[in-house]
């Protein structure tokens, strides 16, 4: 017997590390945040805000798919280390069902719109295409043609100290 499409989601899910669920004091003072697990580091705020040492402040800004990957390279630039968007895995991460709306943890992600995020994950409908994480409904949509806007929230590679 076969077991159920609903018990293979739920079992998924169920198994989703949860890294952010309990940041660390250090973690919450700062302007990243680090997953030890997938072993990346995130920007707690999208771009647009800016982390004033307690919270994001300002308004997140949409980008087009190209002004996004233009946005991570100046990013790199600016902070140091290769900011990058994230991949449709690492972004899905970032969901936190139980959370409510906003779906992910505002504690370490504040001020996060309930709204769509690019990810680098060209989508398998079209290669013009990528997908994107909605945090309002917390499913993520292939159909993104680059002309649209959506929010980021870039990660990069974590280094080991």
């Amino acid at each position: 017997m076969r077991p159920s499409f609903l018990i293979l989601l739920s079992a998924a899910v169920l198994s989703i590390p949860t890294f952010a669920a309990e940041p660390t004091p250090r973690q919450l003072s700062q302007f990243t945040v680090r997953d030890s697990t997938r072993g990346i580091e995130w920007l707690r705020c999208a771009a647009g805000q800016t982390w004033n040492g307690n919270t994001c402040a300002g308004e997140p800004r949409l980008f087009s798919y190209e002004e996004a990957t233009r946005a991570a390279a100046l990013a790199s630039a600016e902070l140091g280390g290769r900011w990058r968007l994230p991949n449709r895995a690492e972004l899905e991460s970032l969901l936190c069902v139980p959370c409510g709306v906003p779906q992910i943890d505002t504690r370490t992600f504040p001020h996060t719109p309930a709204a769509s995020f690019w990810s680098s994950t060209t989508s398998w409908y079209s290669s013009t295409q990528h997908w994107s994480v909605n945090f309002r409904s917390g499913v993520a949509s292939g159909r993104n043609p680059p002309g649209m806007r959506h929010h980021i929230r870039l990660v990069r590679d974590a280094t080991l100290k």
